[in-house]
C-alpha cells in the first residue's frame, strides 16, 4: 500500500526529499473500465474527475499535485472494495480526510486516486455510563464535540482546524492540540478502530474497554500511521466530562 509523501511546486517539479528525487512508480494508469468500477461501487455522483483542485493541494495551497479522480467513500465496505481493486490493478492511491495538513502529506503527486473519507459519517454511538464513543472516521471534530455537549461530554482533542479536520485524520496524524496538557494525547483515549489495509482487508483493532490487558493495544498502530497501514474508517475512544467553566490565564514570557 504505497503512498507518496512529498511536496509539489507550483510548476509541479519534484523537490528532493532525503537526498533523492522521486519518480513515478510502476503503477497503472486509470482506464475507462476503472472509472466504471468506481462509479458502480461508490456511485456516479461520488466519482469526481473535474473541479478537484481542492483535493490536489494542501491547506496552504503551496503544496500542489495532480490526480485523475477523487472517490468520495461512504463506508468501510466501499473502502475495502476500492482498495482491493486498486491493489489488484496496481493503482496508486492517497488517503485524504479534512485536508487540513500543512506539509502535503495527503496531497497526490502524479496521478494517484484520492480516497476521501468525508462521507464516512453514518454511525455515532455514545455510552453515557462509560464515556466511550464510537463514531465513523469522517465526522468533523467540532461536529462530534457539539453532539457530545448535549450529553455533558467533550472531545479530549481541540485543534485550530477542528471545524474541518476529521476524526480519522486526527488518529492517523497523531493529533494533540490545545487540550493535550490537561487530557493527554490521542494515545490516552483511543480504544479501538476499524482499519482497511492496502489489500482491502477489514481489520477490527482493539475494543471498547478503557482498561484492557488481554492483548496488545493494536489500535494504537493506527496513530501517526499517516495512511501507510491503511484507511481508518471507524474509531472507538474515551471522551471526557464537559467542564462547567473554563479559566483562561495570559502569562508574559
Amino acid at each position: 500500500f504505497i503512498l507518496y509523501f512529498n511536496f509539489i511546486l507550483d510548476e509541479l517539479s519534484l523537490i528532493k526529499y532525503a537526498g533523492n528525487s522521486l519518480s513515478r512508480g510502476n503503477f497503472a494508469r486509470i482506464s475507462s473500465s476503472d472509472l466504471s468500477f468506481f462509479e458502480k461501487t461508490v456511485g456516479k455522483d461520488y466519482v469526481k474527475t473535474k473541479e478537484i483542485d481542492n483535493y490536489t493541494s494542501d491547506w496552504t495551497r503551496q503544496m500542489k499535485g495532480s490526480s485523475e479522480c477523487v472517490l468520495l467513500l461512504s463506508s468501510t465496505e466501499e473502502t475495502s472494495a476500492i482498495l482491493k481493486y486498486c491493489a489488484e490493478k496496481r493503482i496508486a492511491v492517497v488517503v485524504q480526510g479534512g485536508n487540513t495538513g500543512l506539509v502535503g502529506g495527503a496531497t497526490p503527486i502524479y496521478d494517484e486516486i484520492v480516497l476521501s473519507t468525508s462521507r464516512i459519517k453514518n454511525h455515532f454511538h455514545l455510552e453515557s455510563s462509560s464515556g466511550v464513543l464510537t463514531l465513523d472516521a469522517g465526522f468533523i471534530l467540532a461536529d462530534a464535540d457539539n453532539r457530545l455537549a448535549k450529553h455533558g461530554f467533550m472531545m479530549p482533542l481541540d485543534l485550530g482546524a477542528k471545524g474541518s479536520c476529521q476524526i480519522g485524520g486526527c488518529i492517523a496524524a497523531g493529533a494533540g492540540g490545545i487540550r493535550l496538557l490537561r487530557y493527554g494525547s490521542i494515545h490516552s483515549h483511543l480504544l479501538g478502530c476499524t482499519l482497511v489495509d492496502g489489500q482491502g482487508t477489514i481489520l477490527n483493532l482493539g475494543g471498547r474497554l478503557r482498561k484492557d490487558n488481554t492483548s496488545l493495544h493494536s489500535a494504537h498502530l493506527a496513530i501517526i500511521s499517516e495512511g501507510q497501514l491503511g484507511v481508518v474508517t471507524s474509531v472507538t475512544m474515551g471522551v471526557v466530562p464537559r467542564p462547567h467553566s473554563i479559566l483562561c490565564a495570559m502569562l508574559g514570557i
